[in-house]
């Protein structure tokens, strides 16, 4: 009798450990963060995709960027039926594929590590008063974050795929593209 009270009470006790263990679990789950200035979300893109969290990097992409991106894959891809709603949904739960392809891509095609060691400042306000440019340091480039409802953005499209307004843009005579913020080369092969 005793032994069976013992055993009901283990039994008890491992449930509400288990419990117990699948809530500290789901609470100490990583969660997206919003960025707090517009150098945040900037320094909080490349961090993220420095680190694999891919979550995180899609969410602080400007709505803009996530629009012109899903486009563009959806534009390459062959299954003309794949909507950008389906897309959309892979970048929110970072897909397994998008991980081996676009990321990657993504991540080789950008020196990320010099990325993520860069100091971002917020700069000057951009025309559209919802935009706002950062200063990246050493590097001495200027990227673009935009603010949507009350939330800050990294706008990587309209950093390196679109071109800013010349007046609005800092000169960089020792970087050799706008994917990288620092030079790969020397500078004589700059000088083309």
């Amino acid at each position: 009798m005793k032994n069976l009270q013992l055993k009901k009470r283990s039994q008890g006790l491992l449930k509400t450990l288990a419990a117990a263990s699948l809530l500290f679990i789901v609470s100490t789950t990583a969660q997206a963060r919003d960025a707090q200035s517009a150098s945040d979300a900037a320094q909080l893109f490349f961090e993220s995709v420095y680190k694999l969290d891919y979550v995180q990097a899609w969410q602080v992409l400007s709505p803009h960027s996530q629009a012109e991106i899903i486009r563009q894959i959806q534009a390459s891809e062959t299954d003309k039926k794949l909507s950008d709603l389906q897309i959309r949904e892979w970048f929110v739960e970072a897909d397994r594929s998008l991980k081996r392809g676009f990321w990657t891509q993504l991540r080789s095609g950008m020196d990320i590590l010099a990325w993520s060691e860069q100091k971002y400042t917020d700069g000057p306000v951009a025309k559209n008063p919802q935009a706002q440019l950062v200063n990246v340091l050493p590097a001495d480039v200027m990227i673009y974050a935009v603010q949507s409802n009350n939330k800050w953005y990294f706008g990587y499209i309209e950093s390196f795929a679109e071109r800013l307004p010349q007046k609005e843009q800092k000169p960089n005579p020792t970087s050799t593209s706008a994917a990288s913020p620092g030079p790969k080369s020397s500078p004589k092969s700059q000088e083309r």
